[in-house]
Formats: C-alpha cells, sequence, structure tokens
C-alpha cells in the first residue's frame, strides 16, 4: 500500500511536466523497438534539441561575421523652411510724411545625400572564416550530442527490459518458493519432516516477496528513465517490443573502426573547432595591416526663395515681388589606408587568439587519442560481454540440474531444507545473472556503435 501511495504522489508530482511534454509530441502507440526510441528521442530529447539550438546561433554569428567586410550604405534628407516677416517706418524730409515698409520672405531648401563605404581588411576576410568553421563545428557537435543520445536510449531501453525479464525471474522464485512450502507442509503433516523444515520454507518464501517488490519498484523507476530520454513525461506508458536474445554482432574489424572512430562527429568538431581558432589568430595578428577604405558621397538639394511686400524709396512706392531658385550638386570619392594604433600598442588579442589556437589543437589531439581509446575498450567489454553471457547460460543449466537433483534428495530424505533452499536462491541468482550478461552484451553493442560513429536511425 505504501509503494502504491509513493508512486501515485510521484505521478502527481511530475503532471506538468508530463503535460509540457505532450504538448510537443504525442506518446507512441504500439510497442516500440530500440530504433523507434531512437528516432522519437532524435526529435524530442530536451539535450539533444540544445545542441540544434547552438547549431543556429553559430550560424547567426556567421551571419554577423560578415558586417566587417560588407560596404555600408547610408542616405539622407533634410528640409528647412525660413519664414520671415519683417516692417519699418521711413520719414520722408519733402513731405513730412511717414511710410511703412514692410517685406515677407519664405525660404525652402530640400537637401538628400548618399554615401557608400567599403572597409575591406584582411583580418575581415579571416574572421568570416572563423565564423564558418565556427558554424560547421557545431553542426558535428550536434550530431555527436546525436550520437551519445542514442547510445543512452539504447542502454536505457535494454535497462527496462532488464528491470521487466528480472522480474519475470523473481516471479519465478516467489512461484518456486510457495511450492516448497506447500510440499514442505504437506511432508510436515505427514511427520517426514520437522517444523524447523516450515520455517524455513517461510522465511524464503518472505525474502522471495521482498525481492519481488523491490523489482517492481525498479521496472517503475527504469521506464521513467527512458520516458525522460524520450522527451515524456512518466505518465506516459511505453510499450517496448523487443527482447535481450537478439542476434550477436558480427566480429568487429579493428582497422576499419578504427578509421571510423577517427571521423567521428566529435572529432570533427574538434577539427573544424581548431580550424576556427586557427582562422581567428590569423585574424588577430592581421589588425597590423592597414586596411583599404573607400568612401563615396553623392549629395545634392535645391533652395526656393519667395519675396513679397512692398518698400518706399523716397517717395517712390516700389513692389518687392521675388521669386528665386537654385540647384547643387556635387559627390566626393575618397580612399586610403587606416589602421589603428592599439594594433600596435596591444598585443593582448594577438596572444589571446594563439593560445585559443594552441588550446583547440591539443583538444583536437586528445579527442582523437581518446576516440580510439573509446573503440579498444568498447570493442573489449563487448568481448568480454560474450564471454560472459556463455558462461551464465552454463551456470544457469547447472543450477537446474542442482535445483533438481536436490528436490530429490529432500523427497527421498537423504538432503536437509537448508540444502533445498540454497539450490533454489542458486537458481534464481544464476538466471538473474543470465539477464545481466544480456544486458551487458546488448548495452556492449550500443557501445561499440557509439565508438564507432555508426550512422543512426532516419
Amino acid at each position: 500500500m505504501i509503494r502504491v501511495l509513493s508512486v501515485l504522489l510521484l505521478l502527481v508530482l511530475a503532471a506538468p511536466v508530463a503535460s509540457a511534454a505532450e504538448e510537443r509530441a504525442a506518446a507512441p502507440t504500439g510497442p516500440l523497438t530500440v530504433d523507434d526510441a531512437v528516432r522519437i528521442a532524435l526529435q524530442n530529447n530536451y539535450a539533444y534539441l540544445q545542441s540544434e539550438a547552438r547549431v543556429d546561433a553559430a550560424a547567426g554569428s556567421r551571419m554577423q561575421a560578415w558586417s566587417g567586410i560588407l560596404p555600408v550604405l547610408s542616405a539622407s534628407g533634410s528640409f528647412t523652411r525660413d519664414d520671415n516677416h519683417s516692417e519699418g517706418s521711413q520719414f520722408n524730409l519733402e513731405d513730412s510724411s511717414v511710410s511703412t515698409n514692410t517685406l515677407d520672405s519664405v525660404s525652402d531648401t530640400w537637401g538628400g545625400s548618399v554615401s557608400l563605404s567599403e572597409r575591406l581588411g584582411l583580418s575581415g576576410i579571416y574572421n568570416v572564416t572563423s565564423a564558418r568553421r565556427a558554424e560547421e563545428s557545431a553542426r558535428f557537435s550536434s550530431d555527436a550530442w546525436a550520437q551519445e543520445t542514442a547510445f543512452q536510449v539504447r542502454q536505457q531501453y535494454f535497462l527496462v527490459i532488464r528491470a521487466q525479464d528480472l522480474l519475470q525471474v523473481q516471479d519465478e522464485d516467489l512461484r518456486l518458493a510457495n511450492d516448497e512450502l506447500r510440499r514442505t507442509r504437506s511432508m510436515y503433516e505427514l511427520g517426514s519432516v520437522a517444523k524447523v523444515d516450515v520455517l524455513k520454507a517461510e522465511v524464503r518464501v518472505s525474502d522471495a516477496e521482498v525481492a519481488l517488490i523491490r523489482q517492481e519498484n525498479q521496472v517503475e523507476t527504469e521506464r521513467f528513465a527512458l520516458a525522460k530520454l524520450l522527451g515524456f513525461g512518466p505518465l506516459t506508458r511505453l510499450e517496448l517490443d523487443a527482447n535481450l536474445d537478439m542476434p550477436i554482432l558480427a566480429e568487429v574489424d579493428s582497422a576499419q573502426a578504427v578509421q571510423e572512430a577517427l571521423t567521428r562527429p566529435d572529432v570533427e568538431a574538434a577539427r573544424l573547432n581548431h580550424a576556427a581558432a586557427s582562422a581567428s589568430a590569423t585574424s588577430a595578428g592581421l589588425t597590423r595591416i592597414p586596411d583599404l577604405f573607400v568612401d563615396f558621397t553623392y549629395g545634392g538639394g535645391s533652395r526656393e526663395t519667395e519675396t513679397r511686400g512692398e518698400q518706399f524709396f523716397g517717395s517712390v512706392q516700389i513692389p518687392a515681388n521675388v521669386d528665386s531658385d537654385g540647384d547643387q550638386n556635387g559627390w566626393t570619392l575618397r580612399a586610403g589606408l587606416t589602421v589603428t594604433l592599439d594594433a600596435f600598442l596591444n598585443s593582448g588579442a594577438a596572444k589571446q587568439a594563439g593560445g585559443r589556437k594552441r588550446e583547440a589543437e591539443y583538444a583536437l589531439e586528445d579527442q582523437r587519442l581518446l576516440a580510439v581509446q573509446e573503440l579498444a575498450t568498447s570493442v573489449l567489454t563487448y568481448r568480454a560481454a560474450i564471454k560472459a553471457l556463455e558462461a551464465s547460460q552454463r551456470g544457469v543449466t547447472a543450477s537446474e540440474e542442482d535445483y533438481r537433483l536436490s528436490q530429490e534428495r529432500y523427497a527421498q530424505g537423504l538432503g536437509t531444507i537448508l540444502d533445498l533452499l540454497t539450490a533454489q536462491v542458486a537458481l534464481t541468482r544464476a538466471r538473474s545473472q543470465y539477464v545481466d550478461s544480456q544486458t551487458a552484451l546488448r548495452i556492449a553493442e550500443a557501445g561499440v556503435q557509439r565508438a564507432r560513429g555508426a550512422e543512426l536511425p532516419s
């Protein structure tokens, strides 16, 4: 009862997460193969989707890098209006009269210009190259995340199947324990065994029940983990269409596998990251070389003036009605070289870029060594898993025979209940080890595929 309440509480707490996941993709219907699970994860897994988002960010940086060498086009326009009104008085000595002068003037001025500027330097070109390499590196890093995600999904997929198979083993163990308890009680009632044998059989049943409960909980835990990798919440029910009894992969061709490992996406990402750092270091060193600049500006404008009013010159009144228009156009071309004093006085940027280049170079070599090491380790693990599977299979056969003989000896009074229960426990342990060996082999196969950078299901 406590276990049921705990699971229900976990599901209630996880309900918001499940809703968010279901908004992104509906839960799969029908049984899932391991390749189906990988395909779903590459659409929904949030860690992998983050790597795809970083590719978009790198693409934006590449586009932004072009701003350093593309020409700059600018245009401007202007309009100005001057509106003036003036009045004045004039005293006429001849007739002692006073005349008033009025003058209204309106002036409209239009202007505009177009400018094209280009600054071309070798450092800017290498910045674009560096950004392009960084984008390619981000794409390979995303592919590497896809490989890692596929491995995690395959591993968790087989862990779910392992938990389910072990649940069957524990269920069978409980059945055997109950059968032995019933037989022991019958023999006790007939007076052929002591009461202590019945008690030992009851303890054995209790242990089997506890192990079964724990394994049921383990099945749910492993299913939750798989659902999370697939981008779903724990409420999603997943049905798996596979078992651990699958064909064993062919023997790995070491030479071909090494070649494949050295071209894995993570190795390619490190190589392109080194190329990007090299281009950045070159760009930083070229800042001391002057950049060529060219500026071209074309501008023009017009002015319209309208003047209205009256003016007196002595006793003569003269109307002031004047209209005037004027246009002015011109262009300017400048070319030269430019360099910042900071490029000569401060070598920090060049040093920093050189350090990043060496760091990327060492990271590339380390990644190559790591790829070969992971391949060698995965192949050894795979071969050891095959041998362990064969040994555990022999162990199951021997344990089954031992348990059968122990039953016969106990029924004939030649063996003790302790011998029988020990053989029963050994049989359950052998069957569990066989399931573990099967799981280890499937996970080892997935490790070999990841180490080789095998193609993912599309």
